[in-house]
C-alpha cells in the first residue's frame, strides 16, 4: 500500500484515523495497515494511477493533493484519434484512494483502474 509523502507512523496513523475511511478503526488495526505501507513521493504531474492500468494497490495522500481525471477516445470511426482528459474531482489530505481495485471492500472485483490520478503538490 504505497503512502504518499513522507512521515512518521503515528503521524500518518493519525492520517488515516481522522480524515479516511478508517475513522473508526482501532488503533493496532491502523498501526498495522501503516507498518506494511511503503511511503512514496509523487512530483506534480506525475502520474499515482493510471486509468486502464491492474490495481494492486491502495493510498493515503498524507501531504499535497491530487487530481482525478477520465481519458477518453473519440474518433475511431473517421481515424482520427482524439484523446480528452475530464476532470472528475480532487482529493486533498487524508484522501484514501485505489482501494476499490484491490477488492478490499467487494467479494467480486474489477482490478482495472477506472480513472488517472495525478500529483498536483502542495
Amino acid at each position: 500500500m504505497p503512502m504518499l509523502a513522507a512521515g512518521g507512523s503515528w503521524k500518518m496513523s493519525g492520517v488515516l484515523r481522522d480524515r479516511s475511511i478508517f475513522a473508526g478503526a482501532s488503533a493496532q488495526f491502523l498501526e498495522e495497515i501503516v507498518q506494511v505501507g511503503t511511503v512514496r513521493v509523487y512530483a506534480p504531474g506525475d502520474r499515482i494511477i493510471q486509468q486502464g492500468m491492474e490495481g494492486t494497490s491502495m493510498f493515503v495522500l498524507r501531504v499535497g493533493s491530487a487530481n482525478v481525471v477520465k481519458e477518453s477516445a473519440d474518433g475511431a470511426e473517421t481515424g482520427r484519434l482524439q484523446r480528452t482528459l475530464e476532470h472528475v474531482g480532487t482529493l486533498a489530505h487524508g484522501a484514501v484512494f485505489g482501494e476499490l481495485a484491490t477488492g478490499l471492500w467487494m467479494a467480486k472485483r474489477d482490478d482495472h483502474r477506472g480513472l488517472h490520478v495525478l500529483g498536483l503538490g502542495d
